[in-house]
């Protein structure tokens, strides 16, 4: 049956009595996920009949933000989203949100909310997951109109801000809009400003040539698109480094930056840390200490036994936040912004995806995994990143080559994907590594 939705704006959990500082999450592009079990494999044209079925909120951002939540219970997340008011699915997201003690800033619009199905199937002794992703109706000008205008009240008390997942139809240019808000309504010096994390590759051109980007947590593939270059080093090198200029650089960079109220950011490229997973291979940490350098670590993370990894990428993106948020990180403000701060954040969030994809659904994630998991999650500081630096093809490290000093560890999940299974030896492939990325998340 239908549901009038509640129409009553910012509302708060009941659970949440903490006062400190929230992350707030833009996750425009909600849905209902559904996961069905298959006991067999997937076979195309064939009839199956599924062992389980699981319904619950999906969504990149609201994976993000549940996260937050599950791994710190005094943590305080809000999600900002466009919902349906036809049917029930709208009224289903927000109330979903909402037992997990997530704040919800809803924009309602005339249609309906997307519905994401997940088949999970038995292949050579692992499991798979195979995503089936339902269009987003359009957003009407004014939804989106009063959508931005709350996101923007609620970022004064907000300690960070994750900018995650695709843009419905319609709001194609809601994120660009919200950084370009923030700019203009600065309140003051840089290191008082919300620490802004951007994990969307779509529209992302626009979003960082606004200047308020300060973190990028992306796969590989995005990377390369973003850039256009082929090498992991040089695609770093492009979004930390790259001069003011024409074309793809410079809207990746934003173009030249200006002070903004008072007290600048450094100069250059407003974006300080790039972190990229490559699905089942190493992850790739880089942190801007100049206009000319950066710190560069590989991080691997121990082999488990994968049982649904859709959503994982999505609790790395936000447990890194919220772990950097806690860390009081903030780009370029001295012993604030020490790189080990961002090293160990970025570690806690790939424990807590690996422990994500132990699960079949993400509210089954134990935090006794994700405490586990960290004290196996290696950093290995690689030569540092150059401005000037020429491409190196014996240096250049590619993205998912397992660490030199760890050849004897086991690798895992980066980007929502762990290996089929810890028997068989052989990790994801680069294309389900890819998928499971994307799907069921944007």
């Amino acid at each position: 049956p239908t549901r009038t939705p509640r129409r009553s704006g910012v509302r708060r959990a009941d659970a949440m009595t903490v006062t400190s500082a929230r992350t707030l999450v833009l996750a425009l592009n909600p849905a209902i996920q559904k996961t069905l079990e298959l006991s067999s494999a997937l076979v195309h044209g064939e009839v199956h009949r599924a062992s389980a079925v699981d319904v619950r909120v999906g969504g990149k951002g609201q994976g993000a933000a549940a996260a937050i939540r599950r791994v710190d219970v005094a943590a305080r997340a809000a999600v900002v989203q466009f919902v349906g008011e036809q049917g029930h699915e709208g009224a289903f997201v927000v109330d979903g949100m909402e037992k997990d003690g997530v704040e919800c800033i809803n924009g309602w619009f005339p249609g309906a909310t997307r519905t994401c199905t997940t088949v999970v199937s038995s292949e050579g002794g692992g499991r798979v997951s195979t995503e089936l992703v339902e269009p987003t109706a359009t957003i009407p000008a004014p939804v989106c109109d009063k959508l931005l205008a709350d996101a923007l009240a609620a970022v004064p008390s907000s300690g960070a801000v994750i900018i995650a997942g695709s843009a419905p139809p319609g709001a194609e240019a809601f994120y660009a809009r919200f950084s370009q808000g923030l700019r203009q309504a600065a309140p003051g010096p840089a290191a008082e400003w919300p620490l802004v994390v951007v994990d969307c590759p779509k529209g992302v051109d626009e979003l960082l040539a606004c200047g308020r980007a300060d973190v990028m947590k992306i796969a590989v593939h995005e990377l390369q698109s973003i850039t256009g270059k082929s090498a992991l080093e040089d695609g770093a090198r492009a979004l930390l480094f790259a001069d003011p200029g024409s074309g793809r650089e410079r809207a990746a960079i934003g173009g030249e930056r200006e002070a903004a109220m008072g007290e600048a950011r450094t100069p250059g490229a407003s974006l300080g840390v790039l972190a990229v997973t490559a699905g089942a291979g190493a992850a790739h940490l880089f942190v801007r200490t100049s206009d000319a350098e950066a710190l560069h670590w590989e991080l691997a993370v121990p082999r488990v036994d994968c049982v649904n990894a859709i959503g994982a990428g999505d609790v790395c993106t936000g447990v890194f936040a919220s772990k950097l948020q806690a860390a009081a990180y903030a780009p370029g403000s001295g012993e604030r912004g020490r790189p080990d701060a961002v090293c160990d954040a970025f570690a806690w969030g790939l424990a807590a995806a690996s422990a994500r994809c132990t699960r079949l659904r993400p509210d089954q994630m134990e935090l006794a995994d994700v405490f586990r998991l960290r004290t196996r999650v290696g950093a290995r500081a690689v030569a540092g990143l150059r401005r000037d630096a020429a491409p190196d093809a014996g240096q250049v490290a590619e993205a998912g080559s397992p660490a030199a000093d760890a050849a004897g560890e086991e690798e895992a999940a980066g980007e929502g994907v762990a290996a089929a299974g810890a028997d068989d030896g052989a990790p994801a492939s680069a294309e389900a590594a890819k998928d499971a990325g994307e799907a069921g998340s944007g």
